[in-house]
């Protein structure tokens, strides 16, 4: 099953445990990265894209080069909170 989110970001796409934010300006995709476990859930905010994969990794997307923040059950990034 593949999920889908849309925002300024573009269009989150994932199928498995792949992320693809795909531009329709260029009409092709911004940017896409295999993740470690299959994806269950996408989100896009703004600038922002997310995903959930199965092991419970919560990742957050900027826009490209698509830096990362990460954050689990058991870390947080400085300022953060879980919920």
């Amino acid at each position: 099953m593949g999920l889908f989110a849309h925002s300024q970001a573009g269009f989150v796409v994932a199928h498995q445990n792949e992320v693809r934010v795909w531009d329709a300006k260029i009409d092709g995709p911004r940017w896409w990265r295999p993740l470690n476990a299959r994806i269950v859930g996408v989100g896009s905010a703004g600038a922002l894209g997310s995903t959930l994969e199965e092991s419970g990794v919560l990742a957050l997307w900027t826009a490209p080069p698509a830096h990362t923040l990460r954050a689990t059950s058991s870390e947080a990034p400085p300022g953060w909170r879980l919920l």
